[in-house]
């Protein structure tokens, strides 16, 4: 075998061998979602459905073998229509539960007192594109 061919081998063997390694890493660890519903009260139907709109794209999705080989994990909490239980869940969900994306909530006063100001970096990006 000449040089040449040789090193393609080992490169084609070091290449497999660091593409099984990020799959297998990618397979360990799933895509944390965490939602912010509504499921009680007069508005409760808006959250059931997002529900199972969302355990229908997971349950698609992991059928396929998942996003670059990672497995998707979904979870919901009720936010009851109030700001307080919103913004306690999404700390839970970001803080404890480690989730990698929210979705939500479905209610617009939820959604406003968990944006909150913006944090002191926008302000800053957003004087600079002003004065140019």
């Amino acid at each position: 075998m000449s040089a040449k061919r040789s090193m393609m081998v080992i490169i084609a063997v070091c290449i497999s061998m660091l593409y099984g390694l990020s799959l297998a890493t990618a397979k360990e660890k799933p895509i944390k979602l965490g939602a912010l519903f509504v499921m009680s009260g007069k508005l409760g139907g808006y959250g059931k459905s997002g529900w199972q709109a969302i355990q229908l794209a997971v349950d698609e999705i992991n059928a396929d073998g998942g996003i670059l080989g990672r497995k998707i994990e979904a979870s919901i909490e009720d936010t009851k229509v109030k700001p307080e239980i919103g913004v306690q869940i999404a700390k839970k969900y970001i803080l404890k539960n480690k989730v990698d994306f929210l979705i939500g909530p479905t209610a617009s006063s939820v959604g406003t007192l968990r944006s909150g100001p913006a944090p002191p970096w926008v302000a800053r990006r957003q004087q600079r594109a002003r004065a140019r």
